[in-house]
């Protein structure tokens, strides 16, 4: 049996259980490179399918309806709608 260098155990033993926690940690939070991109192209494709869907208000000259319930302060204008 050989001389021991106690530093060097101590290392190796602390090296092993950082390993055997990043294995761990991979094993319950890790993905691989194709699910994140998976999951970013549905992500998306949703944020654009909800865009498509969008209703916008018209442009017209002097156009300040809200398109809220009547009586309920206009949060653009900072006054009560009146509906009209």
């Amino acid at each position: 049996m050989g001389v021991i260098n106690l530093r060097q155990a101590r290392k190796d033993r602390e090296r092993a259980k950082n390993r055997a926690k990043g294995d761990e940690n991979a094993a319950k939070f890790g993905r691989t490179k194709a699910e994140r991109q998976l999951n970013g192209a549905q992500a998306a494709k949703a944020e654009s399918r909800l865009d498509g869907h969008r209703i916008e208000a018209p442009r017209r000259r002097g156009w300040r309806r809200c398109l809220i319930p009547h009586r309920l302060p206009c949060p653009r204008w900072g006054r009560r709608s009146n509906g009209r």
